[in-house]
């Protein structure tokens, strides 16, 4: 295979299926490293192809050979998972909340509620991605302070003679669930001392280090772990009072995320 395909005196079908191995292999790969569905998958390799033969396979005489051929089919497979998701469900757009909150808030409410993982898996990801060293507890705080927001998904017909004839009280009922546990959590950030209120600000919205905050507030490194631990602690018992509960339904495990429903067929874009 030469490495500049343009170079190539072949046809856009013929150059595709010479390329075809490597462009299953990075469908494949963007598939695990997206969670897809069966469904999902099969409609992103139906995607791809298209996309690839068209204009002669202009997209694949693009490439030069600057980087692997497979990091380039990442690249555009990528781009066409993108493209197909904002012509199925509309363009993502962060919360003001998390843009408040910063990168690490931003990433992990696209993964939750557009990619539709949960907060085991969305959890590897942020941190593979932007670089973090939040644990899963740290961005189970997170996902509390965010915004409900449910996710859109194309369905069959079958699926959607399944829903509830009357969701609209459901998605009320998640809206203010959301917006209950959102000021618990806030009254007990409130109830915190001023240097514990500090010490999460800058753990969450600077995203710095533990270490870093003890050595420029000249606090002790090895208790400020275990400080931290408690006032996490303390948040998640504050808000998880029978009362708070029972207004926001909330979990105080790690490990779930909202819940979420298929779309009826009044809400396809």
């Amino acid at each position: 295979m030469s490495a500049d395909l343009s170079a190539l005196a072949v046809g856009g079908p013929a150059l595709v299926s010479a390329c075809l191995p490597q462009i299953q292999q990075a469908i494949a790969f963007v598939c695990r490293q997206r969670r897809l569905t069966r469904d999902e998958a099969h409609d992103l390799a139906s995607d791809v192809h298209v996309r690839l033969l068209q204009h002669d396979a202009a997209v694949l005489r693009r490439y030069r050979g600057e980087s692997s051929l497979h990091t380039f089919l990442v690249v555009v497979i990528q781009r066409v998972l993108l493209d197909a998701r904002i012509a199925r469900a509309g363009k993502w757009r962060p919360s003001a909340v998390a843009r408040r909150l910063g990168r690490v808030a931003i990433h992990l409410e696209r993964l939750v509620f557009y990619d539709g993982l949960s907060l085991a898996e969305a959890g590897p990801l942020v941190r593979e991605h932007t670089g973090a060293t939040h644990t899963d507890d740290e961005l189970h705080f997170l996902l509390m302070l965010l915004p409900a927001r449910r996710r859109r998904r194309m369905v069959g017909e079958r699926e959607l003679q399944e829903i509830p004839v009357a969701p609209d009280a459901q998605d009320h009922l998640e809206i203010e669930e959301a917006a209950a546990r959102r000021r618990a959590v806030a009254r007990a950030l409130n109830d915190l001392s001023d240097e514990d209120r500090r010490i999460v600000g800058l753990r969450f919205s600077r995203g710095w280090r533990l270490c870093e905050i003890a050595r420029a507030h000249g606090l002790d490194e090895k208790r400020i772990y275990r400080r931290f631990e408690r006032v996490l602690a303390t948040i998640r018992a504050t808000a998880a009072t029978p009362d708070a509960a029972a207004a926001c339904g909330f979990s105080a495990g790690p490990g779930r995320g909202p819940r979420r429903r298929p779309s009826r067929a009044a809400d396809r874009p």
